[in-house]
């Protein structure tokens, strides 16, 4: 049985963006007729898992501040970010019943720690605006109007095939991320032919915000202990490094520190970690002093390295022990070479390692890849060779850090190309 759909708008994807576009639409023109597909049973599976559950959906401080956090697209999408703020989200929360808090570390959570009440409110929002919601409904096809706008797509639903002819289409699918919640990449090989003929560049998709998988990982023994280091690739600068948590894994780095820097690097690049980030002297420089003071001890080396760096004496160990003889930890300070004072300096405010392979999709909080920013028209979030395309969120190639980042992405690139495509169905003023 198949059926056709009268609307303005259709979103593919209830995820937050998706649900972010079509409130913004509807508060831009009422009168749209906005529809949101989903093929999973039930909308936002994604969001529900985001912060193990409770939901980090913005980071606190001035907008301003957010653009770095975003590589080398943060100067791009700043005007898209400054539409629709971190305090702009709240507020709109807050507005919709879901009040925030701000911990320490800047990230921002609904107070009841609840990802289900941030969903519940976009929902709620989305459906008393008048949008329809469709579930377990999967596209089928999509094709571009010959016109300058216009779209039209076939769906599979629960009831049988629906065929649906819209002004716009908001694309808010996702990434390949958590593939189970319905983040799988789909969606991308039925606009493939789309992005041919009108010469729309597009990365495929890869896992961001990983586990670092390091060659040769000398850590096994320090399994869920962290500490705030620096974390550098090789072929970045270390100009704008914070310190950030890193988290020791049976197999691999995680925690910001690692989860963060994994967006720059493949298999097979360098990385560098300094476990003591208040230290910024070069490795030789602090050799020095310290052979200056090991002279002076009668301490074991370990005890030494412990108490020279302030170190927590279970990673002093690991670091004094990684590559050295089994006996070395065992010496007294006194009796250290200088060539073995340098190795340990380097190995502590300069460690050296190499990626042996990336995280897996089910590893990675988020995707790389996507819609070229350079093909979409900022702030509108439309596409310039096919207008009657928007596109949001992770569908883009626009990866932040972790600590609410990305949602905010999502949320703010979600708003704008809701009112743009809403704006678009406005008469014109003359």
């Amino acid at each position: 049985m198949s059926s056709a759909l009268q609307a303005d708008i259709v979103i593919v994807g209830a995820g937050p963006a998706g649900l972010f576009a079509g409130i913004a639409a509807l508060e831009t023109d009422p009168h749209a007729r906005v529809i949101i597909v989903e093929h999973q049973k039930k909308p936002g599976r994604k969001l529900l898992v985001t912060g193990g559950g409770q939901c980090n959906f913005t980071h606190g401080g001035s907008i301003k501040d957010f653009i770095e956090h975003y590589g080398p697209a943060g100067a791009k999408i700043r005007k898209v970010l400054y539409a629709m703020s971190n305090e702009g989200v709240r507020a709109w929360f807050s507005r919709h019943g879901v009040e925030t808090i701000e911990r320490d570390d800047g990230k921002v959570f609904p107070r009841s720690l609840a990802a289900g009440d941030v969903l519940k409110a976009l929902r709620e929002s989305f459906e008393a605006l008048g949008g329809t919601l469709l579930c377990e409904t999967e596209p089928t096809q999509f094709d571009v109007k010959g016109g300058p706008l216009g779209c039209r797509l076939e769906l599979l639903g629960k009831g049988g095939e629906i065929s649906i002819s819209v002004h716009s289409c908001i694309i808010a699918t996702g990434g390949i991320t958590y593939p189970k919640t319905g983040s799988d990449g789909s969606f991308v090989k039925m606009l493939e032919p789309v992005f041919k003929q009108h010469s729309i560049r597009f990365s495929s998709f890869s896992p961001a915000l990983t586990p670092l998988y390091p060659e040769a990982y000398p850590f096994a023994s320090l399994e869920g202990f962290s500490l705030p280091v620096l974390l550098w690739f090789e072929k970045e600068t270390k100009a704008k490094l914070e310190q950030k948590g890193l988290l020791f894994r049976a197999d691999s780095f995680s925690g910001p520190a690692a989860m963060d820097a994994s967006v720059c690097g493949d298999v097979g690049d360098a990385f560098f970690i300094n476990f003591v980030p208040d230290e910024s002297r070069p490795a030789q420089e602090v050799a020095a002093d310290m052979l200056k003071q090991s002279r002076l001890t009668k301490k074991e080396i370990l005890t030494f390295v412990a108490s020279f760096f302030d170190l927590p004496k279970k990673l002093a160990e690991a670091l004094v022990c990684w590559g050295m003889p089994a006996d070395f930890k065992k010496l007294y300070a006194r009796d250290m070479s200088k060539a073995e004072c340098i190795l340990l300096c380097e190995r502590i405010l300069r460690a050296r390692f190499v990626v042996k392979k990336r995280g897996s999709s089910g590893e990675g909080m988020v995707s790389r890849g996507g819609v070229a920013l350079e093909e979409i028209l900022l702030p509108q979030m439309s596409l310039k060779k096919a207008p009657c395309i928007f596109v949001t969120g992770e569908f883009v190639d626009v990866t932040g850090d972790t600590g609410g980042y990305n949602l905010q992405w999502a949320f703010s690139s979600g708003y704008l190309a809701g009112r743009s495509a809403a704006q678009a169905l406005l008469p014109k003023e003359l």
